[in-house]
C-alpha cells in the first residue's frame, strides 16, 4: 500500500515533491499500524474489529473527489478540504491543501489532517455515530470533530514514543501553524459546521496526547458548550483565552 501511494504521488507531482509523497505515505502506514494495535487491546466484549480504510483519494482543488460522498457535487466544492466518507469508508484530500501544509509545517501538517480524518474512520468502526445518535436529540457535529482531534492526539503520542515526526514543540507550534494556515470562522458551537475554536481543538488534541486511548476520547460526546469539562484529575478550560491552553489539575 505505502509503496504504491508514493509511486502514484510522484507520478502526479514529479520528483520535486518526493519528500511530501513520502510524508503522506508514512503517515498512512503509521496510522494504520497504530489503530490496528489499539483495537487489538480492546476487550472482546466491545465486539468491534479494525479495518483499514478501503481507499485513499487525493484530488485536485478544481476536481470533484471520486468518493461516494461527493457524487453530484460540483467540481471545486471540496477545495482546501479533507474528509472521511462513511458510505464507502474512504479518506480524501485536496492535494494542493496538504502540499501547502507540508511546506508550511513539515511532515506534521499532512499527518495531523490525515489523523483527524482517520479519527472519523475510528468513530465509524466503533459505531459511535450510531450509538450516540440513537436515543439522543442533543447531538452536535462539534462533539465528533473534537473527538477526532482527540484521536489525532492519541496517534501523535504513539508517533512521538516511536521516534516519528512529532516532536514536543509540535504539540503547540505546529497545531497553531495549521490553524493560522486555515483559520476557522467563529461559529456557534451548535452550528452543524462547527469544528471548535482553535484553542478548543488544541485542547482536544492535547487530551489525546496526554491521556491517550480510545475510551478517553469518548468524553467529547458529552460536550455541550460548557466552559469547563471535568475529567476527574483534570479540568479542561474550553473557553478561548490564555488559560484555555492548559491541562489544569483538579486536585
Amino acid at each position: 500500500m505505502a509503496t504504491r501511494l508514493v509511486a502514484d504521488c510522484i507520478v502526479r507531482l514529479r520528483t520535486a515533491e518526493e519528500r511530501y509523497c513520502n510524508a503522506v505515505s508514512t503517515a498512512i502506514r503509521d496510522l494504520d499500524a497504530y489503530w490496528r494495535q489499539a483495537f487489538a487491546s480492546l476487550p472482546s466484549s466491545v465486539g468491534r474489529s479494525y479495518a483499514t480504510p478501503t481507499a485513499f483519494y487525493p484530488y485536485a482543488p478544481d476536481d470533484a473527489p471520486p468518493s461516494v460522498c461527493s457524487h453530484g457535487d460540483p467540481p471545486g466544492s471540496a477545495k482546501d478540504n479533507a474528509f472521511h466518507c462513511p458510505a464507502d469508508d474512504t479518506i480524501s484530500w485536496d492535494e494542493s491543501f496538504l502540499l501547502g501544509l507540508f511546506h508550511e509545517t513539515g511532515e506534521f501538517g499532512p499527518g495531523f489532517v490525515l489523523s483527524h480524518e482517520w479519527g472519523h474512520h475510528i468513530q465509524a468502526l466503533l459505531g459511535r455515530f450510531q450509538a450516540v445518535n440513537l436515543g439522543r436529540g442533543d447531538v452536535y457535529q462539534i462533539q465528533f470533530e473534537l473527538q477526532a482531534d482527540c484521536y489525532a492526539g492519541s496517534y501523535a503520542r504513539y508517533n512521538f514514543d516511536n521516534g516519528g515526526s512529532v516532536a514536543t514543540n509540535d504539540i503547540t507550534g505546529s497545531v497553531e501553524a495549521i490553524y493560522d494556515f486555515r483559520t476557522p470562522s467563529k461559529r456557534a458551537w451548535t452550528d452543524p459546521a462547527a469544528h471548535g475554536q482553535p484553542q478548543q481543538r488544541q485542547l482536544a488534541y492535547r487530551l489525546g496526547f496526554v491521556k491517550g486511548g480510545l475510551t478517553t476520547c469518548y468524553i467529547w460526546e458529552d460536550y455541550k458548550g460548557e466552559p469547563l469539562l471535568n475529567l476527574s484529575k483534570f479540568v479542561l478550560a474550553l473557553t478561548p483565552g490564555t488559560a484555555s491552553e492548559q491541562l489544569e489539575s483538579n486536585g
